[in-house]
């Protein structure tokens, strides 16, 4: 069994970004995570998808990249 702190940097390798910072919330019903933009759109196959930009632009990480998660 692994044993987390409070604080643990993670890699969203498919989103290419490394040591990001998170806070762990064990008692957390759902997660969550920082972004500066989100917003629900209809995609071409008319299925609501939710649009987001991770992290703000203050962030030594951010990339100002949109994601669209089906």
């Amino acid at each position: 069994m692994d044993i987390i702190g409070i604080h643990e940097e993670i890699t969203l390798s498919k989103k290419r970004i490394t040591k990001l910072v998170t806070k762990t919330d064990t008692g957390a019903y759902n997660n969550a995570i920082d972004c500066c933009f989100a917003e629900e759109k209809e995609n071409t196959a008319g299925d609501t998808v939710l649009c987001f930009t991770l992290l703000n632009p203050n962030h030594t990480l951010y990339t100002d990249m949109s994601i669209i998660h089906i």
